[in-house]
């Protein structure tokens, strides 16, 4: 429990300040090239990478805790992710990927 909890918790850290790294740059360069404003909600996309950064802490801490293995963890949770759900079911089935970890991820 200690572990899902420091991974939800620092993965929201991380989650929030990667977006908003992200965000400070993409200022700077849009505003370089005169672009004021970006035609997006910028909070609802902030609060979504947090909460997805977080959720996918958690899928971590559940990988870890069924395989014991930290590479097989590491390339199960990749190859998952890019290889299947990405990469296949996106677009074989894309009313089921839509429900799995990356398409919730992109929903938030």
């Amino acid at each position: 429990m200690a572990k899902a909890v420091t991974a939800l918790g620092l993965g929201a850290i991380l989650g929030a300040g990667t977006f908003g790294i992200a965000y400070a740059e993409a200022v700077m360069i849009y505003g370089a090239r005169g672009v004021d404003s970006l035609p997006v909600d910028v909070a609802q996309l902030w609060i979504g990478a947090t909460v997805a950064t977080a959720l996918y802490g958690l899928v971590g801490v559940a990988l870890g805790a069924l395989t014991r293995n930290t590479v097989a963890a590491i390339i199960g949770a990749i190859t998952w992710v890019m290889v299947i759900e990405v990469g296949i079911l996106a677009n074989v089935l894309p009313d089921i990927a839509q429900w799995l970890p990356a398409g919730a991820a992109v929903a938030l």
